[in-house]
């Protein structure tokens, strides 16, 4: 398999995005809810980890 490096790029980028989410938090100085940014870093650190692999630049002992 030939290395394409824009290709290789992209799969990264969209590992790490695939952490990001939202989640729903109370203020209570409001009294309401609000959505508010989250980042799974474990299952950004799994997928990326496969992307790794898919290269041939990461292997598992």
């Amino acid at each position: 398999m030939e290395f394409d490096q824009n290709q290789f790029r992209a799969d990264l980028l969209e590992a790490i995005e695939s952490g990001v989410g939202t989640d729903w938090t109370w203020d209570d100085d409001d009294l309401e809810e609000y959505e508010v940014p989250t980042f799974d870093s474990n299952w950004a650190l799994s997928q990326v980890l496969e992307v790794l692999q898919k290269y041939g630049i990461y292997h598992e002992v």
